[in-house]
């Protein structure tokens, strides 16, 4: 059992210094020698963890999946809250922002779970629980709603993820412009369909 423990915080700490280097020096800057320094462990225990570097990426990207859970739960109740169409999805391109912005790596990881194959499948699961929420959300919050409505706010999950992924990268002034911009795009758009 010690052994397991032993493990557990060993990859955490690596899944930790893996995000901070993701974070630092991106994709291509990332190297299991590097890891194995920032983590302050020697090559055999990241070995002993992860059979290779894509291997470490995709338990990256695993916990990521856990995190976003956490934030659809934080955003939902943003969501609930808002008082306009526009409003709640601000609320949503926000949450995701801050969820971005605090989660060291993330924004390299999910270029990654684009067009990496191994990573992809974790990138589908991803947008697909977050489209399945907004559609849950836009069917509670607004009953009267078709399913196209809802068909259609939720093909925008990945518009809003890649925008925001961008915008990341941006000072804050900027990126709070484009992520207003997108928000009144997308709820414009919906707004057609009411």
């Amino acid at each position: 059992m010690v052994t397991s423990q032993k493990t557990s915080t060993a990859r955490n700490r690596l899944l930790d210094a893996a995000a901070e280097l993701l974070q630092k020096h991106g994709i291509a800057g990332f190297n299991t020698n590097d890891l194995a320094t920032t983590a302050g462990v020697t090559a055999p225990t990241v070995y002993r963890n992860f059979s290779n570097k894509q291997d470490v990426l995709l338990a990256l990207a695993e916990r990521f999946i856990e995190s976003e859970k956490i934030w659809l739960a934080d955003a939902e109740s943003a969501f609930l809250d808002a008082s306009t169409p526009f409003a709640a999805l601000h609320a949503v391109v926000d949450c995701y922002f801050t969820l971005a912005k605090q989660t060291p790596g993330l924004v390299p990881l999910r270029q990654a779970m684009r067009v990496w194959p191994e990573l992809n499948a974790i990138e589908r699961q991803s947008i697909r629980a977050s489209s399945k929420w907004l559609s849950h959300m836009l069917k509670t919050k607004y009953p009267s709603q078709s399913t196209e409505y809802s068909r259609l706010a939720t093909s925008m999950v990945e518009t809003v993820c890649s925008t925001v992924d961008r915008c990341y990268l941006l000072p804050r002034k900027e990126a709070n412009w484009r992520l207003e911009m997108l928000s009144r795009m997308l709820a414009s758009h919906l707004a057609e369909q009411l």
